[in-house]
């Protein structure tokens, strides 16, 4: 009788925690219509992540051109991240693709989340950012974010 009650009381304290990405890594330099993975480290938390819209935008660092806080730019990919965590700490997110034509040159590369947390589904919004290179060749070295980066913006949309 107790063993169950744990069992049941143990389901009922998972149920809400799903897989959250902790880090992402996208190449440094990408080729424009080079089809390209983002590499992930996953956890498990109370937030569920749903889904992940990607966007590029060019900017100049010298001049201090930086993309809006919150921006996606140029969206070149959807993710239904519910297919990507499946419960692995390491993981892909498959088939990236910048367009074809893009001019190479220093872009910022931006990813919104959408999740929920909380017994009321309330939802939040995460925008990570990585600086690459748009170039001739897909490199494999990475520029990693972390949940907790400087390079990470949320906010949670209120009740």
């Amino acid at each position: 009788m107790r063993f169950s009650t744990f069992i049941s009381a143990a389901a009922t304290l998972m149920a809400g925690v799903e897989g959250y990405l902790f880090s992402v890594g996208v190449p440094k330099t990408i080729k424009a219509g080079e089809v390209f993975n983002a590499s992930v480290t996953a956890g498990s938390l109370g937030v569920r992540q749903d889904v992940m819209v990607w966007g590029y935008t060019r900017y100049d660092y010298e001049w201090n051109n930086f993309p809006s806080i919150g921006s996606v730019g140029n969206i070149f990919a959807k993710t239904n991240l519910n297919e990507v965590l499946t419960g692995s700490y390491l993981g892909t997110i498959p088939n990236l693709k910048i367009p074809e034509g893009t001019q190479p040159g220093d872009y910022a590369i931006q990813a919104v989340i959408l999740g929920y947390s909380g017994v009321y589904n309330q939802p939040s919004l995460e925008t990570y950012f990585w600086n690459v290179t748009i170039g001739d060749v897909t490199s494999e070295e990475r520029n990693w974010l972390q949940y907790t980066g400087e390079n990470k913006r949320s906010c949670t949309v209120g009740a």
